[in-house]
């Protein structure tokens, strides 16, 4: 990913902050020669290697499973709030239009987790994390009938993926000077859009 230096972001804290924030993720490898993309939610275990391990499943039928050999590279996004950015909000001028935006992207070589304990582990843990913070949590799988359990889990593939390299490329106009950054936040704060409040928000954070 094309990162200038002033949207460079290294922090792994930080980029694991927002993995976990916006683990809804689009997966990017290539299965029989063809370029696959699947979005799913993923559980990322920053306990696994020196940059963590993300874990997740898809279903049986999608093949861009059968390309998590270990061996092929992969690429998971990760996408957080982005907008439109008006050359009229500048105090510098003349200006041109953009769009303003946080990603991070992770790479590694995923494979499959072929243990039915720990697939069911995995959706364990998923139901647990979306769950936490309903006014009444469902109380998971464990719950369901045990032929209905059979079954779902036979209809997906687990899959973990240790991160080799992590990039992180918060786009918030940090080549501009100081007083353009605050007018483009304060106008992203007034948008009708929650998305563009979202990014006045980290734009905020990202202040010197």
């Amino acid at each position: 990913m094309y990162i200038p230096n002033t949207d460079r972001v290294t922090d792994q804290a930080k980029l694991h902050r927002f993995m976990r924030e916006n683990s809804f993720a689009t997966i990017i490898s290539v299965a029989d020669g063809h370029i696959c993309t699947t979005r799913v939610p993923l559980i990322l275990d920053p306990s696994l290697g020196p940059n963590g391990t993300l874990i997740g499943h898809v279903a049986r039928a999608n093949p861009q499973w059968r390309s998590f050999d270990g061996e092929a590279e992969a690429m998971f996004a990760f996408d957080g709030p982005h907008a439109y950015i008006s050359p009229n909000w500048y105090v510098t001028v003349p200006a041109v239009p953009t769009w303003n935006y946080a990603t991070v992207h992770a790479y590694g070589r995923p494979r499959i987790i072929e243990d039915t304990g720990r697939l069911a582990g995995i959706v364990d843990q998923l139901v647990s994390i979306y769950e936490r913070g309903m006014p009444e949590p469902w109380p998971g799988p464990g719950q369901l009938p045990e032929d209905f359990k059979h079954k779902l889990l036979g209809a997906i593939v687990g899959f973990e993926m240790r991160i080799e390299r992590i990039e992180g490329k918060f786009k918030f106009g940090k080549n501009r000077p100081l007083n353009d950054q605050i007018s483009m936040i304060q106008h992203l704060e007034v948008s009708g859009f929650a998305v563009a409040r979202e990014l006045a928000t980290m734009m905020k954070h990202a202040l010197p």
